[in-house]
């Protein structure tokens, strides 16, 4: 065991939560590492950022439509696409500021090891994901697609054009947003100190894998539901999108939930770490 990894101070709140983790990925029956207690931690924490992000989102929205009398058919485009962008950025800014805390923790807790297990190759992202994932990314991303080229055509209203535009902005920007991730999340190297905690690193690799896809894109489709002018063909493509789109991430969510998988030692290397 390392004695580089610093102990956390866990609030009740983190332990609840450590607690859930450990029983969700069977990883309950035994102690679990500081390494480990440090990088879940830091997930639970880095989390806030995107929950912040979402309620500041919906809140400022509400606000903006209460103001403005609501949106629809009529109502000038400006005012209509303005709470649209809003929401989208407040949600992807939050999507980005758990990302790079995740990332910085993972950095430190590196930085202070005194040794680590190193992979000959990369781990490959089917091996990663799993089928639940892929199903769930193309409903999503696939989902997505048609929606917004279905939108982009049926809007007969501008503001309903500009609103399709806009989710169709925010699509590629997601989609792109997860492909970086999932490329990082695969190519990052192990962080562990003994084979035995490859097993962790594993786990955790899909927990962010997961990350990649987040339910921004189907809280975007309610909005424009909600507020679409232009007839029921319209209404009726964003809500089949929220249906479809809502089952694509929990998939992709629930793909995260696996048992810990163990590794033969003699598949990794031990490096020093050199300072």
């Amino acid at each position: 065991m390392s004695h580089d990894v610093p102990k956390v101070t866990r609030s009740p709140r983190d332990q609840r939560y450590l607690r859930r983790w450990l029983t969700r990925h069977n990883a309950a029956d035994q102690p679990p590492s500081d390494l480990l207690v440090a990088r879940v931690i830091a997930r639970r924490r880095g989390e806030r950022f995107e929950y912040a992000a979402i309620g500041l989102a919906l809140v400022l929205f509400l606000g903006w439509t209460l103001v403005t009398g609501g949106l629809g058919t009529g109502t000038p485009t400006t005012i209509s696409v303005l709470p649209i962008a809003v929401l989208y950025l407040a949600l992807q800014l939050g999507s980005l500021a758990t990302l790079w805390s995740i990332r910085r923790a993972d950095q430190r807790l590196s930085a202070g090891l005194r040794q680590r297990v190193a992979r000959p190759t990369a781990m490959p992202l089917p091996g990663l994901l799993g089928r639940l994932y892929l199903i769930g990314a193309v409903a999503v991303f696939g989902g997505g697609l048609i929606t917004a080229a279905g939108a982009l055509t049926l809007a007969t209203d501008p503001a309903d054009r500009a609103v399709a535009g806009v989710f169709a902005g925010a699509l590629v920007v997601f989609a792109a947003l997860a492909a970086m991730t999932l490329r990082h999340v695969s190519r990052r190297p192990a962080i562990a100190e003994q084979p035995a905690q490859i097993a962790d690193d594993d786990t955790l690799r899909r927990d962010d894998a997961h990350r990649a896809i987040t339910p921004s894109l189907v809280i975007m489709a309610v909005i424009a539901a909600l507020h679409s002018g232009s007839g029921d063909g319209l209404l009726a493509l964003y809500a089949g999108y929220v249906a479809v789109g809502g089952i694509g991430w929990t998939l992709a969510f629930t793909s995260a939930i696996y048992r810990r998988h163990g590794a033969s030692p003699e598949t990794f290397t031990t490096v020093a770490v050199t300072r």
